[in-house]
């Protein structure tokens, strides 16, 4: 028969306890860090819409059959 071994252990109330705590504590960490980036994703997102408009704004349409020196460097 071969050897078998069991392996007990137990953590006390209070190492418990004070997981929980330094869990509150990191998520109390990444509340201010998450709303920052929240805002800052938003605000660069506002800015590629007004990017976007702007350039929609600057279009000019051609006629694919001929070809206007005019319209050189121009969306």
């Amino acid at each position: 028969m071969a050897d078998q071994f069991s392996e007990i252990t137990s953590e006390s109330w209070f190492g418990r306890i004070g997981d929980s705590i330094k869990g509150i504590l990191f998520g109390f960490i990444l509340i201010p860090i998450s709303i920052f980036l929240l805002f800052w994703n938003e605000s660069q997102g506002v800015t590629i819409a007004k990017s976007l408009k702007e350039g929609a704004a600057s279009v000019v349409s051609v006629d694919a059959a001929t070809v206007a020196p005019a319209n050189n460097q121009k969306l």
